[in-house]
């Protein structure tokens, strides 16, 4: 993550040096943490000034900006970096507005003051990690995070926050948004989650209930209390409930957030084990993962990566499908795959000697699936016309800080 930041006096400046020194740090790994970055993923912050005096002293760690500063945030806008305005709120403001369009994909932007005293997350605050990065500044800095969301003001639960933490996509902004609104009002939040596939840490807040579900499709609760439900499911027959639940509201006169209404939050868990015959097209590929995919009821967003045998790592429809679905192609070596279990003893892997005498082991699509970290298999081997598939689901953690 690299932080563009912009001053506009003297002061300002030396405050962005400041910052810049604290962030990149030897206790850079710490902040990181705390911004919940992957693994692997770094922190940095580039300094640019509109101050009239930047070369004084500042030529090793800031640059000057000598364009328009709408410019400076189209850029920062585009490279999806977040923004620092070290400054007025106004200046940020107007310089951001021709570029703002939903909160699913605008960067943070965070205004501080050039004394650092006062810290406000004014776009992204929660999806974009906005509220975060103010947080983290404002501790560094000895200044007050101003928030002004009402989840935040209320100190209550919020549902996009939750999400982006949790890796957990989103089904639908519009009822995520009534969510938030729901739990603003006083109504208590369900939030169901699968037994088999998920384990909770940390303390849940008041307005939230935990509904540990057997099947994929919980039962609602018959208490009378007004709340709303969240559903973190990978599955499109919850997608298509949760739609017929809108539907019905839209077509009662009474709906006004006083009853039920469902949000599907979607985790990345789902891995693809696969293998084909040299040659398939990526277009043969992605109609037979999605057929697959359809068949269990499984929503493409669901599928975490895709993983072969590493003589698959330069086929062009593997590598064209797994860029399709924007997910990371794993391959490991016929070694590491022979060494593969599965975690119920009663269980096998399907076997073949033509597969074996090709690859140096006799499975590769299931074996695959395990190796990239799945728990179980929900679709063992399918074969259809030279290509093969198999599905895992990857057991999780569901965070509540």
């Amino acid at each position: 993550m690299n932080i563009s930041a912009i001053s506009f006096t003297r002061a300002g400046q030396n405050l962005s040096i400041r910052i810049k020194e604290i962030l990149e740090s030897e206790d850079c790994r710490v902040y990181e943490a705390a911004l919940g970055l992957a693994e692997g993923e770094t922190l940095s912050i580039s300094l640019y000034s509109k101050c009239r005096f930047w070369q004084y002293g500042a030529e090793e760690f800031i640059l000057p900006w000598a364009g328009d500063i709408r410019e400076f945030a189209a850029r920062a806008f585009e490279r999806k970096e977040p923004i620092l305005f070290i400054g007025a709120c106004g200046i940020a403001v107007r310089s951001i507005a021709p570029f703002v369009k939903d909160k699913k994909t605008d960067p943070p932007v965070i205004v501080m003051d050039e004394k650092g005293k006062y810290v406000i997350p004014i776009l992204s605050s929660h999806l974009g990690g906005g509220e975060k990065l103010a947080e983290l500044l404002s501790e560094i800095l000895g200044g007050q995070l101003i928030n002004t969301t009402a989840s935040d003001v209320n100190q209550l639960f919020a549902v996009d926050t939750f999400a982006k933490t949790n890796g957990l996509k989103i089904s639908d902004m519009k009822k995520a948004k009534d969510v938030a609104a729901a739990i603003v009002d006083g109504k208590k939040c369900v939030i169901s989650i699968s037994k088999q596939d998920f384990e909770v840490e940390g303390a849940l807040p008041d307005e939230v209930t935990v509904q540990w579900v057997e099947s994929s499709v919980p039962q609602g609760e018959d208490s009378g209390i007004q709340y709303v439900k969240v559903m973190i499911s990978n599955r499109t027959d919850e997608l298509v409930c949760t739609d017929m639940i809108e539907e019905a509201a839209l077509q009662s006169k009474t709906a006004d957030m006083t009853g039920e209404m469902t949000l599907q939050l979607i985790p990345k868990n789902v891995i693809l084990g696969v293998g084909c015959k040299k040659g398939k097209n990526v277009q043969e590929l992605m109609a037979f993962i999605l057929c697959v995919l359809d068949q269990l009821k499984l929503v493409p967003d669901a599928v975490k990566c895709m993983a072969s045998i590493d003589l698959k790592k330069d086929e062009q429809g593997l590598l064209q499908a797994a860029e399709i679905l924007n997910v990371p192609f794993l391959t490991f070596s016929s070694e590491k795959l022979e060494k593969q279990q599965l975690p119920e003893e009663t269980e096998c892997f399907s076997e073949s000697e033509f597969v074996k005498e090709v690859t140096g082991v006799s499975n590769v699509c299931e074996r695959a699936t395990v190796a990239a970290g799945a728990d179980y298999l929900i679709q063992k081997k399918v074969s259809y016309q030279g290509m093969t598939l198999a599905v895992g689901i990857q057991k999780g953690t569901i965070c509540f800080e």
